[in-house]
């Protein structure tokens, strides 16, 4: 049977509250192999993933990921190409690093890599946002990032861009609602979200990059005013209970929503 292998590239996920944890245990639960690159934290993260993966035998651990291989966003294609290419399976699924496989998924991403045809699929991604309960509605045509990425796909197949998506050739959409992955990335603690934010646009597109003024005026007061930068009715609620992986995670840092 054709074999599954998953990736992520990471840096300073306790800075910045990643659920990386979790995000491994989505990997290791359905993969035959997984490969996480570590791109020079500095933060403790190296210190923690490193006790951590020893519970996962098929999950590989290395520390030489190079965050200054380029000065833009293109530096997130070439890590997370470095990961596909140190996998040996003959299919891979790509995760971000404060992202989760539903377990509900498992099975179809199975059917799909077992019926071995030269295609990339789509996947639906909940970009939860406001709270852990609710993300951006997928009919709005103006969204922060997108919520049907190319994730899975043979093993040949590169991420493009800044590794929101692999390549769009030989694109299949038909089981885009058969396979969830929830994006955690802008429900982190309040002061880790803006610190995010801060930094992320800040070397973006290098030299012309600009921080958002919203964030910067969270910034001083360190608190977290998501419906500043996106209106309330731009979010509904998820649509089934968070990844068995990352529940303990987002109960930690569930807030009343006020919608």
């Amino acid at each position: 049977m054709p074999t599954l292998g998953g990736s992520i590239f990471v840096r300073n996920a306790i800075k910045y509250d990643y659920c990386i944890r979790e995000s491994i245990a989505s990997l290791a639960a359905l993969c035959d192999e997984v490969f996480i690159l570590d791109c020079q934290s500095d933060d403790g993260t190296t210190e923690m993933l490193d006790d951590y993966v020893k519970a996962f035998p098929h999950v590989r651990y290395y520390k030489n990921g190079n965050w200054n291989c380029a000065d833009t966003y293109r530096k997130l294609a070439m890590l997370a190409n470095d990961c596909i290419n140190a996998l040996a399976t003959d299919w891979h699924i790509m995760l971000q690093a404060d992202e989760v496989i539903h377990e509900d998924s498992f099975p179809m991403i199975r059917q799909l890599v077992n019926a071995n045809q030269n295609r990339n699929y789509a996947v639906r991604r909940l970009n939860l946002f406001g709270d852990v309960d609710h993300h951006i509605r997928f009919d709005l045509d103006q969204k922060p990032c997108s919520d049907q990425p190319i994730r899975l796909a043979m093993r040949h197949v590169q991420a493009m861009g800044d590794a929101e998506s692999l390549d769009w050739g030989h694109y299949d959409g038909n089981y885009i609602n058969d396979i969830l992955i929830y994006h955690y990335g802008y429900v982190r603690h309040d002061k880790m979200n803006i610190d995010k934010a801060v930094d992320m646009q800040g070397w973006f597109n290098g030299a012309n990059s600009s921080v958002d003024g919203r964030i910067l005026e969270m910034q001083k007061t360190g608190i977290w005013e998501p419906y500043k930068l996106m209106d309330e009715s731009k979010v509904t609620p998820i649509p089934k209970p968070h990844p068995m992986f990352s529940k303990a995670w987002a109960d930690e840092r569930r807030k009343p929503c006020g919608i």
